[in-house]
């Protein structure tokens, strides 16, 4: 049997039924990655890369999930990334977890496989908005002040989410 370096709750994405649960299921599947760290190839690692300035997003995950012994770790990314902004990263080893978010959609390689998770309707929003946190923004546009809000991700994801929004909050989508 295996033994734990680090306790937390492994079963924390095994049923999203709660506002926390849905709000980080949509800020991994923005920013978050699972990797496969063993030479079995089951995947076991999930990895969440951000800005440091938005470290509390990671402090908030890490309460939340009950690992109180995982360090995040703060670096300077690489000369080939995009950025020399500091970065931090969190990083949680277990099978259990990594295959609870495969149902999601959250899978090794997802930029071209995933898709945005249908959750029950009073935990959609709280998804979307982790989304949003991960890989969204708000634009004031140009021509008319009117705020403009963008996401940056695979096309069926943001396909689910523009239909969502249009259909549950009749928000107007941008002329083609």
């Amino acid at each position: 049997y295996i033994v734990r370096k680090h306790h937390f709750n492994e079963e924390f994405f095994e049923t999203i039924d709660s506002e926390s649960k849905a709000y980080f299921l949509g800020f991994i599947i923005a920013d978050g990655s699972v990797e496969r760290p063993t030479k079995w190839g089951r995947v076991g690692r999930l990895k969440i890369n951000i800005s440091h300035k938005d470290i509390e997003i990671l402090e908030m995950f890490k309460s939340e999930i009950g690992a109180d012994t995982v360090d995040i770790e703060t670096y300077i990314p690489s000369a080939r990334t995009y950025s020399q902004n500091p970065m931090s990263r969190f990083t949680l080893n277990s099978v259990k977890l990594c295959d609870d978010l495969k149902k999601y959609g959250v899978i090794k390689n997802k930029r071209t496989k995933e898709v945005l998770p249908i959750l029950d309707k009073d935990l959609m929003p709280h998804l979307i908005r982790g989304f949003f946190d991960g890989d969204g923004s708000v634009h004031a546009q140009k021509r008319n002040g009117k705020p403009l809000v963008s996401f940056t991700k695979s096309k069926s994801v943001l396909t689910g989410i523009r239909k969502y929004l249009i259909k549950e909050l009749n928000v107007s989508p941008r002329p083609s």
